[in-house]
């Protein structure tokens, strides 16, 4: 399904513009994709667990696969000359239908594999799971490149293929595992604690101080640096293009670059714990967001381009993982914790997708949709250091002299 979304991606903005769209209709375009996706998982992900995981992922994928069908024939049709009424509008409604049942694809696709898992072994689940889908994103927005630069209909049709091919996988994988519920305290909890200074870190229950803090802070740091990947798909996708006058393979090897270090990311993450509960590889890899958004405005090198694509590859892809490690940490409804995953970094790629398109289509695409990315991401970062210092435990105890604390907000 990655290779489908890879090559989804890349050629979105070309489609948009084969059938006379503006800035503005691939900024809506993409959100309203999105926007359904993010409906989607608001309301089924208080349901997913309820249900068979293969059952959900088979009608997301199978349901996918007719959307883009539809989408190839709306391209073909206008190609031929037949005078469809707004074929924009058209295409944005397949990419809500997709997006809609997409949100039946993923989350139980997550929770299928880290249900009955914690700690370091959830760690690795999670590291091998990210990074197969990451392989299929490092190969396909650069095959989806070459591909939408002799002809958008091959690149339509290959990410039909992949859809299709993804329903025949989910239907031959084991059938899930039965849920096991939240282990004990992971040991990385446990580790952290001790060697760390504040001596107030101890553990809570199911909800410690540090769970809280860093479920907290990458909730955050999701919804802003995933503001930033909203921009790359869809801005700078016409920036490279119709501004710098690069070619549209080339935008598909920038974006196989950044998928390709995410995927270096998500490996080396899975063979470590080291990061668990760190603030400071948190806070870097944001800044890594940040000076991508810095050369942006600043560079108009082919490979300063393509150092940009390698440094946003490298923050999102650990502000992914780290959400989703501490979302699913001792949470019982893992579908569920997913779909929120899934509902946080969609909202801060649709407002990437509408605030970009719109500070482009008004102020140019140069400069403004990237001064709009580095002040959300400087602001979440506030936010996030100022939790880390906000959230304190209460010492209380009851009358037989037991502390009964829980972490709160001071």
């Amino acid at each position: 399904m990655s290779c489908y979304g890879g090559i989804y991606i890349v050629s979105i903005p070309f489609i948009i513009a084969f059938l006379g769209g503006t800035d503005k209709d691939l900024g809506l375009c993409a959100s309203m994709g999105f926007v359904s996706y993010l409906m989607g998982c608001i309301g089924t992900g208080h349901l997913l667990d309820r249900f068979n995981s293969r059952r959900l992922a088979q009608v997301g994928s199978s349901v996918v696969t007719i959307s883009t069908a539809a989408l190839l024939m709306i391209v073909l049709l206008s190609g031929r000359g037949y005078n469809l009424p707004n074929p924009v509008m058209l295409v944005i409604i397949t990419a809500m239908l997709s997006g809609l049942l997409t949100s039946i694809y993923w989350p139980p696709i997550m929770g299928w594999l880290s249900t009955g898992h914690e700690g370091r072994d959830l760690n690795r689940r999670l590291g091998i799971y990210n990074m197969s889908w990451s392989v299929g994103l490092v190969v396909s927005p650069f095959l989806g490149g070459l591909l939408v630069e002799s002809s958008i209909v091959m690149a339509l049709f290959a990410a039909i293929v992949f859809a299709a091919l993804a329903f025949v996988a989910v239907t031959l994988a084991h059938p899930p595992r039965l849920g096991e519920g939240p282990a004990g305290v992971p040991t990385e909890i446990q580790e952290a604690q001790r060697n760390s200074n504040d001596n107030s870190q101890v553990f809570l229950g199911p909800a410690s101080l540090l769970l809280v803090r860093f479920r907290w802070m990458s909730r955050i740091a999701l919804v802003t640096v995933f503001t930033c990947v909203g921009l790359m798909k869809t801005q700078l996708a016409l920036l490279f293009t119709m501004e710098l006058g690069f070619s549209k393979s080339q935008f598909g090897a920038a974006t196989t670059i950044m998928w390709l270090f995410s995927c270096l990311v998500f490996f080396a993450a899975s063979k470590t714990h080291i990061w668990h509960y760190r603030l400071v590889p948190l806070i870097l890899a944001q800044m890594a967001v940040v000076l991508s958004m810095l050369m942006t405005i600043e560079s108009s090198m082919l490979t300063s381009f393509f150092l940009v694509a390698a440094l946003v590859g490298l923050g999102q892809a650990f502000i992914y993982i780290s959400h989703q490690f501490y979302a699913a940490s001792q949470s019982a409804k893992r579908s569920g914790s997913m779909a929120l995953h899934e509902i946080l970094l969609s909202a801060g790629q649709i407002t990437g997708f509408l605030v970009g398109g719109y500070l482009a289509d008004f102020f140019g695409r140069r400069a403004f949709p990237y001064w709009f990315g580095l002040f959300v991401i400087v602001i979440g970062m506030a936010a996030q250091l100022a939790i880390w210092w906000v959230v304190r435990i209460q010492p209380r105890t009851n009358c037989s002299g037991e502390n009964v604390s829980h972490p709160k907000f001071r």
